[in-house]
């Protein structure tokens, strides 16, 4: 807990074949992937703009998953570069045909053949946050 509540953070964004990997490192904890595909969102349509320093922000909630209570909240906010990769990274999934079997097939692919940290190392855009 005290490496998602105190700890450092680092991101990266690595995108293969139309799919984003958002990577996660709290502290000394290892690398993490999420994938994400904008079509798996449907409540999220559009994306706010962004001027120069500012980024996007957000909500690190780590919550025990018998009782639903709430461990660490931790809210914290990307550079610029890397909110700007990440929104052209999602506007680019937008105009992108969506089709779920190809999706999962892709992913299945993708995940296979690289690990997190070969993601890690190719990653587009990094985030450091202290």
């Amino acid at each position: 807990m005290d490496n998602i509540k105190n700890g450092r953070l680092q991101f990266g964004l690595f995108i293969k074949d139309g799919i984003i990997f958002f990577l996660s490192k709290f502290g000394d904890m290892g690398w993490m992937d999420a994938p994400f595909r904008v079509a798996l969102s449907p409540d999220l349509t559009t994306l706010q703009e962004l001027n120069e320093d500012m980024g996007y922000s957000c909500s690190i909630i780590l919550a025990d998953s018998l009782n639903g209570e709430v461990k660490v909240l931790r809210f914290i906010s990307f550079s610029t570069l890397f909110s700007i990769k990440l929104k052209e990274a999602i506007e680019d999934q937008f105009v992108d045909f969506f089709d779920k079997d190809k999706y999962s097939l892709k992913l299945r692919n993708i995940m296979s053949a690289y690990t997190t940290e070969n993601m890690v190392t190719m990653s587009l855009v990094n985030c450091k946050i202290k």
